[in-house]
């Protein structure tokens, strides 16, 4: 059996959706001669190997639902450059506000 891969799919996902489990994700990767971390690109196909590693509840689940899980961080690389300076400020429980200036 085969998968095509869509758009922000990892190897995590696609072990979670087709075996249930992310225990089965080394399965997959070695099938397909990747590395876990790799990124994989839209239209790519892999070979779903057959697999005592599974999760049957989980698997029939996101199957039943339709649940086809994309969470891979996009590549952005090539898109407009980020605004710079503090986007996120933390203040701690000391701060002492001063009096109005």
């Amino acid at each position: 059996m085969a998968v095509t891969v869509l758009y922000n799919q990892s190897l995590f996902d696609l072990s979670v959706q087709l075996y249930g489990t992310v225990e089965a994700i080394f399965i997959l990767a070695q099938a397909n001669g990747l590395s876990i971390t790799d990124t994989l690109e839209v239209g790519q196909e892999l070979e779903v190997p057959i697999s005592e590693i599974e999760d049957v509840t989980v698997k029939n689940f996101y199957k039943r639902n339709e649940i086809l899980p994309a969470t891979a961080t996009p590549d952005i690389e090539g898109q407009a450059e980020q605004p710079k300076g503090i986007g996120v400020m933390v203040v701690g429980n000391t701060l002492i506000p001063a009096e109005n200036v």
